[in-house]
């Protein structure tokens, strides 16, 4: 009888133990710990992931740039800052803007049509 008794007060002890708030808080504490590094390790990864997508945005962005049409030997003609799509929008003795990769040109239409 007073073995069953002490035998059963140690399995309480060690129930106890198990439960102590140190030690409670000592695994909550690990769980916290990997859990945050877990949370950096898929925030990084995710990172790394938009700034690949921006890069081929930027690109994209880059070739359709009337920017990069400049560059390519092209020029933008405005009048009264209008694009210009067609002689007829100047007559002879006007003024456009030509704007290229470097520099612009101011120029005086001698002949429309």
């Amino acid at each position: 009888m007073l073995a069953e008794k002490q035998h059963r007060l140690h399995l309480a002890v060690i129930r106890l133990d198990a439960r102590h708030p140190g030690l409670l808080l000592q695994q909550a504490w690990s769980r916290v710990q990997g859990l945050e590094a877990n949370l950096t390790q898929k925030m990084n990864g995710k990172l790394i992931q938009l700034k690949q997508h921006f890069m081929q945005q930027l690109v994209t962005l880059h070739a359709v740039s009337p920017l990069a049409t400049l560059d390519r030997g092209y020029a933008i003609a405005t009048y009264r800052k209008k694009v210009l799509v067609d002689s007829q929008q100047v007559k002879e003795g006007d003024v456009i803007d030509v704007r290229l990769a470097k520099g612009r040109l101011v120029c005086e239409i001698h002949h429309a049509g």
